[in-house]
């Protein structure tokens, strides 16, 4: 889809002008799904998935078409591999592997009022990448403003969020 990305830490990215036009494209390696058979006898379509994504693996459960509950987990997602993260960077590099999981239970059918958990850690965060040097040598950098910066290591990152009629509440942000 094409849309605006926001004014961001750029150096490496998109000029303004650019930024309305950047595509995202999202690469799924492989992502079977099956049709629960007892749900869909009394007429609610529930579908198990399983997919191969962003070096990692996703899976879950989402209904079709009814009501029903949304379950997700992930583990091993690789941040530099989701190209709508990294164009919101405008080209400096972030990395890390992310796990988690989110549930939701909709309420009167609709999941703009539903209960949920949202849960989320990264591990080995790092704003930055190694590369090759001009001069032949390896070095580690993240490029703001047009400016070589040494990589930024920030870590690990512990999101925890609870939605209750509909409104996500953040209980840890570390």
């Amino acid at each position: 889809s094409r849309r605006p990305l926001p004014a961001g830490l750029g150096g490496a990215g998109l000029g303004a002008e650019d930024a309305a036009l950047a595509p995202s494209v999202l690469t799924i390696d492989r992502a079977p799904a099956r049709v629960r058979i007892l749900p869909l006898l009394i007429g609610n379509v529930v579908i198990d998935f399983d997919a191969e994504a962003f070096g990692g693996e996703i899976e879950g459960t989402v209904p079709y078409g009814t009501s029903g509950d949304v379950e997700v987990e992930f583990e091993g997602v690789q941040l530099i591999d989701l190209a709508p993260l990294q164009a919101l960077l405008e080209g400096v590099p972030l990395q890390g592997v992310a796990a988690g999981s989110l549930s939701l239970t909709p309420k009167d059918g609709k999941f703009a009022k539903s209960d949920g958990k949202l849960t989320i850690t990264v591990d080995t965060v790092k704003l930055g990448k190694a590369t090759q040097g001009e001069d032949g040598q390896p070095k580690d950098v993240v490029e703001i403003q047009g400016v070589e910066v040494p990589s930024v290591v920030i870590g690990l990152i512990t999101l925890e969020a609870n939605a209750k009629d509909g409104v996500l509440t953040f209980d840890e942000f570390a």
